[in-house]
């Protein structure tokens, strides 16, 4: 009995001189934790809570070192604030990762943060964010293009279809479309969409037009093709259909959901076609992984295609840098399940 007080007595020592040291010197002891094991602490006293909580430097680090290498990393920073801070980030992407395991599939922050990168209406200076080639004004934010009046933003879905991607990745992909659509209905009314399913051939689903209520229900009855892949094609279609649209003016942006599975000399077709949309339009493309063998590499170089760099034209003429799109993860199968 005596020893059993001894040892809590120890144990409240161990607390109080923990206590005794300044926040400085605790906040490096926190930072070699694990996130279970700063949890722990956060249980101890109020001090301590309050450090833990709101170290969001911390909590940070945690996120990068367990999720830094994936391909969403370039939207941790924004999805951090969308969560409320790096702490709520990483309990949400925990959740997630558990929740989907062996799929890797974003969190609600992330999912977020990709409609906002999408729109192009952050201040936030991260991957993917345009150049503005026709700032909207307040008047037309609040109502629909009228026929004659240029839009503030286009967006074009290439939906793959073929017979390499299954049910459920095409059931992701249309349910990604749909929440797309809303999201922009609401945050940006002046903007138009088109949907393009491809498989060997690109068919249009529905053309450049403002976004109607019905749009989302004609996504939901969207049959899959099936069918062999061409990536270029597709690309090259939401190219003519941007060139032939009277009433595009502003910032055009094309969405490829893929699993990336094409031949060596497709891929590089692709390429082509993605830079010739960048450099004629300002076309930006994000690819996105979805699929149980995504091919990231080929989609990441297709992406990376509409990122023109900086340069100066032999009459002195300096065409800025335009940041292009991004390679996104938005279903993959994780690769030790492969």
């Amino acid at each position: 009995m005596a020893l059993e007080r001894e040892q809590e007595s120890g144990k409240k020592n161990d607390v109080i001189e923990m206590d005794m040291l300044p926040n400085e010197i605790i906040n490096i002891c926190l930072a070699e934790l694990t996130a279970r094991d700063l949890l722990h602490m956060e249980m101890i006293n109020h001090r301590l809570r309050e450090l833990v909580l709101k170290n969001n430097n911390l909590w940070k680090d945690k996120v990068k070192v367990r999720w830094g290498m994936q391909a969403n990393n370039s939207l941790l920073e924004a999805s951090a604030d969308l969560a409320g801070g790096w702490k709520n980030l990483y309990a949400q992407k925990h959740v997630s990762e558990k929740k989907n395991k062996p799929w890797v599939v974003p969190s609600n922050p992330e999912i977020e943060a990709i409609l906002e990168l999408v729109r192009g209406d952050s201040s936030r200076d991260r991957v993917g964010s345009p150049i503005s080639l026709s700032p909207t004004s307040s008047v037309m934010s609040e109502m629909a293009p009228a026929r004659g009046l240029k839009r503030g933003l286009t967006v074009v879905l290439l939906l793959d279809g073929s017979s390499s991607v299954t049910r459920e990745d095409f059931d992701a992909m249309k349910s990604f479309t749909r929440k797309l659509i809303d999201n922009l209905r609401e945050r940006r009314p002046d903007s138009a969409v088109g949907l393009i399913q491809f498989n060997q051939s690109p068919r249009t689903i529905i053309p450049i037009c403002h976004i109607s209520e019905d749009i989302p229900e004609r996504v939901d009855k969207m049959q899959q093709l099936m069918g062999s892949t061409d990536i270029a094609a597709p690309i090259k279609t939401a190219h003519e259909l941007l060139t032939e649209d009277g009433n595009f003016g502003g910032d055009a942006v094309v969405l490829l959901l893929s699993d990336g599975q094409t031949s060596t000399s497709e891929l590089e077709a692709s390429q082509r076609e993605a830079r010739s949309a960048a450099e004629l339009m300002g076309v930006r493309l994000f690819a996105f992984g979805v699929g149980r063998d995504v091919d990231e590499m080929g989609l990441n170089r297709i992406a990376a295609s509409t990122r023109i760099e900086c340069e100066q034209l032999l009459d002195g003429t300096i065409i800025p840098e335009r940041p292009g799109g991004a390679y996104l993860t938005l279903r993959r199968m994780e690769r030790s399940m492969l």
